[in-house]
């Protein structure tokens, strides 16, 4: 179980930004779950819109040009441009979450306060 404590939103962005990490910042926020569930459906959709528009053929698989086979992205453009806008997209839910998070601490004090 997380500790029940405010975490600062701009050391979970820029966790989300480093492998493992990622995980830990969710962890902490206890989204965990839903973290990876949005990683799982995000990758498996990019996996079948890639073979949708790039798909493996034998000419392309007895191909050593590159090492899976495929000519369409030698510079592995379309492989960061997935990666950016994954880490995008996590970088805006973890900062959404970590504020969720954040409020219920500052309304215990509140409530603390008028008590």
């Amino acid at each position: 179980m997380a500790k029940k404590e405010p975490v600062s939103v701009l050391w979970q962005s820029i966790f989300m930004i480093i492998p493992i990490f990622d995980l830990y910042a969710s962890y902490r926020v206890e989204k965990l779950r839903k973290y990876l569930l949005f990683i799982i459906i995000y990758y498996s959709i990019t996996a079948v819109i890639l073979l949708l528009l790039f798909p493996i053929d034998d000419k392309s698989l007895n191909s050593e040009s590159s090492l899976l086979g495929n000519d369409f992205d030698d510079d592995g453009k379309i492989g960061w441009g997935v990666e950016l806008i994954a880490i995008g997209i996590s970088i805006i839910l973890i900062r959404k979450w970590s504020r969720q998070w954040n409020e219920q601490f500052s309304e215990n004090k509140m409530d603390d306060e008028v008590k």
